[in-house]
């Protein structure tokens, strides 16, 4: 078995090639996540594969201010939900440490910084209100968060979330007004959590498993085929695992430049945004000197 990263070659048009049925192309991998009821995961990697290509720039990647406006192309807001990613055990715990052990020095800090953007200075008698409760986590990522968890790549665990979002980012945004009453204070009315992750491939060298058309290895059959692999033992990975290939993020950066030769511009970063989950403080939690 071998991994060709492009359906058809500028060579294989001009000399007419016969692809053997046994060779694994790169987006067959989304075929392979729906075998294994990895829908979402499919969703996203489809995603990328059918938009035009584009490399994220590091300002995106790193979600600095000036770059959170983006056009609709570079994000996707529909196919990630908190409550299918809270099923799972490094996002469920994420989500608990956040709700629960927001209210900090850190959280006081970006709420200044927030109102401060929205016109507030120390003092203020008129109140500043941030945020709504109709806002996404598109806005809200440019109204900016509190605080942020990162989660994901648990290297012990192959499964959906690892296979959808790789490593991501639980973020935290707040809604409430300011008021100045012998003192500064913040009213928390609500807080929204939400899903922000970059979906690209950069890092060549990182390892996204060993692929099938119908399967990801499980992580004891990946420790055995990437020893095998590595000494050069490829007669008995083919009698052991037929039809497996190790991908790793390289080959997503090959697809993508092969199809620009191919100017069939395949291969498109975007950043993905979940739906918001809201609640309300707790009462000590309500209120926040400033």
């Amino acid at each position: 078995m071998t991994l060709d990263i492009s359906k058809t070659s500028i060579k294989d048009i001009k000399e007419g090639k016969k692809y053997n049925q046994d060779t694994f192309y790169l987006n067959d991998i989304p075929t392979a996540m729906r075998e294994m009821g990895w829908n979402v995961a499919a969703d996203l990697m489809n995603r990328w594969f059918n938009s035009k290509a584009y490399v994220m720039t590091n300002e995106i990647r790193t979600n600095i201010e000036s770059s959170r406006k983006m056009n609709s192309d570079r994000y996707d807001d529909q196919i990630l939900n908190i409550e299918w990613a809270k099923k799972f055990n490094s996002t469920n715990s994420a989500f608990e440490i956040t709700k629960n052990h927001w209210k900090d020095d850190n959280s006081t800090n970006f709420i200044r910084k927030i109102l401060s953007r929205n016109g507030w200075k120390p003092g203020t008698t008129t109140p500043i209100q941030i945020g709504n409760e109709l806002m996404n986590a598109y806005e809200l990522n440019i109204l900016g968060s509190i605080k942020n968890t990162s989660f994901g790549l648990d290297f012990d665990t192959i499964d959906e979330i690892r296979g959808a979002l790789g490593k991501a980012t639980l973020k935290l945004s707040i809604i409430g007004h300011s008021e100045h009453i012998k003192k500064d204070i913040f009213i928390v009315k609500k807080l929204g959590l939400y899903i922000r992750d970059n979906y690209e491939f950069s890092g060549d060298s990182e390892f996204l498993g060993v692929w099938s058309k119908k399967r990801v290895l499980s992580k004891a059959e990946t420790t055995q085929y990437m020893a095998l692999y590595y000494t050069g033992g490829f007669r008995k990975l083919n009698q052991l695992y037929p039809g497996f290939v190790p991908v790793f993020n390289k080959d997503f950066s090959a697809w993508r430049e092969n199809h620009l030769i191919e100017n069939k511009k395949s291969g498109g970063d975007f950043v993905v945004f979940s739906d918001v989950e809201w609640f309300e403080p707790q009462k000590n939690d309500a209120m926040i000197d400033l």
